[in-house]
């Protein structure tokens, strides 16, 4: 069911900024594992590309990758085999160049709120 922006049941939680908490893998491993569905977005140096990605519980064929470069037409690649989720295997590029450089990548906790009043009581 698609929802509005304004009445969405989920809240997006920051748990990890690079310019924060670090760009090392350790760090990055530290705040995102075991968090549940998570969003990753990176901002592409010198180029002004926003990209991404969603991770329901662990990668799998729920998983996208995503580009919001084109505000028009924005870009959303489901995983083509959730076996190889975790080497790019998508079903479009959402990215021109096999290398770039992040400038920063924020981690997003999707809490479903509509199950909230469950948890942690």
């Amino acid at each position: 069911m698609p929802y509005h922006f304004t009445n969405l049941p989920f809240k997006f939680m920051l748990i990890y900024r690079a310019s924060c908490d670090g760009f090392g893998i350790e760090n990055f491993h530290k705040n995102y594992d075991n968090k549940g569905p998570t969003v990753v977005v990176i901002k592409v140096r010198n180029s002004g590309e926003i990209i991404g990605g969603y991770n329901p519980l662990e990668r799998t064929s729920k998983s996208f990758i995503f580009s919001l470069t084109n505000k028009v037409f924005p870009i959303l690649s489901q995983v083509s085999s959730k076996e190889e989720a975790i080497i790019c295997n998508y079903e479009k590029k959402v990215i021109s160049r096999e290398t770039f450089e992040i400038e920063e990548y924020e981690v997003f906790q999707i809490i479903d709120e509509r199950f909230s009043q469950y948890i942690n009581r």
